[in-house]
């Protein structure tokens, strides 16, 4: 049985379900998450529709840790909010695009690929088996639950440079100052 990697906490109802990421595995109950309705097709988190297998290097600037139930916050990283609370984060924040538009490109650009990226897997499999089968883990881009977190700088050379600042949500959960866009 797994967690919500949100509050920490496996027990669900009818109405708050646990979902999993359909491309890292991750799990998170909808109402924490904000899922207000689980999708018929794969549901796939925020993290994995904008950076794709790269998000498991995503930086939080409140933790050291990487990847994970992430949404991404309403703050630029150009600005010097989390300076204090991680040296090491606001010194990453500098390398970061300066502007909106970088983003708006970005995203752009990997959505298509991402859907070409569907597209291709859906006519080279069979739905139904890839889920129920051994090609389960073959569409993953990796499982979050096993994921070695030690990543070397060679790995690292493919960490995402958002424009805005990504936070995890149960580091969120303490920071009353934190806004979300949905």
């Amino acid at each position: 049985d797994m967690v919500c990697q949100v509050c920490n906490d496996g027990d669900y109802v009818d109405d708050d379900l646990i979902v999993f990421c359909s491309k890292c595995n991750i799990s998170v109950h909808q109402k924490c998450y904000g899922i207000p309705k689980i999708p018929k097709d794969d549901w796939i988190c925020d993290v994995c529709q904008e950076f794709g297998e790269n998000g498991k290097y995503l930086r939080c600037p409140l933790c050291t840790q990487r990847g994970g139930a992430m949404k991404q916050t309403q703050y630029l990283n150009e600005s010097n909010m989390f300076g204090a609370v991680n040296p090491q984060y606001h010194k990453f924040a500098q390398q970061c695009p300066r502007q909106a538009q970088a983003l708006a490109n970005k995203k752009s650009k990997q959505r298509q690929q991402q859907e070409k990226d569907f597209k291709k897997y859906d006519q080279n499999n069979n739905t139904e088996s890839s889920i129920n089968g051994e090609n389960y883990h073959e569409k993953l881009y990796y499982d979050f639950h096993f994921l070695n977190k030690n990543f070397t700088e060679e790995e690292l050379v493919n960490e995402p440079k958002p424009a805005q600042v990504w936070i995890h949500l149960s580091c969120a959960l303490w920071m009353p100052e934190i806004y979300f866009g949905d």
